[in-house]
C-alpha cells in the first residue's frame, strides 16, 4: 500500500499516544517527513488482538502504524547484539491499543494536529440509584451492561425523558413481571429500581452526572412516592428513545 501525505488513515491510541493506523502493509518508500513506521503483531491465539509491535513483523500480520514520535521497542535497555539479531519489539496489552472506529485523519492533518481522538467510555460512571420507598443514592458503577442489570433487574431500558443529555435506565418489564411501583416521570410511573445516568454522545455511551445534575436529579426524586393497591397499573407513555446508545 503506497501512501502520501493527503492519504486518509484510521487513528488510534498506541501507549496513550494518538498514532495512524492501517489494517494492510504500508509501503516505506516515500514517507512523508516526520513520520515513523511500524508493524504489529496479532497474538497467535487471538487474531483479532495486537500482541507485540516492532519494525518489522514477518509473520501473524496485524496491521502497520505511523507515529509522529519515534517508538522506543528496546523499552529502554540498551540494544544488544541478540536483540538485533532477534528484532526489537515491545509488547501490547489490551489497555495498550485500541482504533478509534469514529475518527481518521490524513498524515497532513495527523502532523499539523487537526484530528481529535474520540474519547474512550468511562469504565466507572457515577449514577443516581432510585428505589421505591427510598431516597436517591448516589454511587459510582461499572459502566457495563451486566452492572446495570443487577441493579434494575434483567432487561434494561434506557428512555431520555428530560431536555438534559441523561438517561433514565429501568427494567424493560418492570410493570409486566409486577415490580413496585417507583416514581412518576412525565405521564409514566417507573416501576422497579431505575438509574439515572450522564450520555457522551462523543462515543454512543453512558457517562457520569455532572455535579450540577446530580444535584437536581436528587432533588427531583427526593420525594418518596407511595402508590396504594396492587391493582392499579397506570398506562405507560414511554418516552421513544431519540438514539440507541451501545454498551461497552
Amino acid at each position: 500500500m503506497h501512501i502520501s501525505a493527503q492519504s486518509s488513515l484510521d487513528l488510534a491510541v498506541l501507549f496513550d499516544q494518538p498514532v495512524l493506523f492501517s489494517d494492510e502493509r504500508v509501503s516505506r518508500e516515500n514517507l512523508p517527513e516526520g513520520i515513523h513506521i511500524y508493524e504489529l503483531q496479532y497474538d497467535e491465539h487471538d487474531i483479532s488482538t495486537p500482541s507485540h509491535i516492532e519494525d518489522h513483523v514477518q509473520n501473524h500480520f496485524y496491521g502497520t502504524v505511523l507515529s509522529k514520535d519515534p517508538i522506543d521497542l528496546t523499552n529502554g535497555q540498551t540494544p544488544t547484539a541478540k536483540t538485533v539479531i532477534n528484532c526489537p519489539h515491545k509488547s501490547i496489552s489490551p489497555d495498550d491499543f485500541h482504533i478509534d472506529d469514529m475518527s481518521c485523519a490524513t498524515i497532513s492533518e495527523y502532523l499539523a494536529g487537526r484530528f481529535e481522538v474520540t474519547p474512550l467510555p468511562e469504565k466507572q460512571i457515577r449514577v443516581l440509584i432510585v428505589k421505591p420507598l427510598e431516597s436517591p443514592q448516589e454511587t459510582v458503577i461499572p459502566n457495563t451492561l451486566e452492572a446495570k442489570q443487577k441493579i434494575v433487574g434483567s432487561l434494561i431500558e434506557a428512555i431520555y425523558p428530560f431536555e438534559d443529555t441523561v438517561a433514565l435506565i429501568c427494567n424493560e418489564e418492570g410493570k409486566l413481571i409486577g415490580l413496585p411501583l417507583n416514581r412518576q416521570v412525565g405521564q409514566d410511573i417507573i416501576a422497579g429500581n431505575f438509574i439515572v445516568c450522564g450520555i457522551d454522545d462523543r462515543n454512543a455511551s453512558f457517562s457520569s452526572l455532572s455535579d450540577d445534575q446530580m444535584k437536581k436529579y436528587k432533588a427531583m426524586f427526593r420525594p418518596i412516592e407511595l402508590y396504594m393497591g396492587s391493582m392499579f397499573r397506570p398506562k405507560a407513555d414511554p418516552v421513544k428513545p431519540k438514539k440507541d446508545y451501545l454498551e461497552r
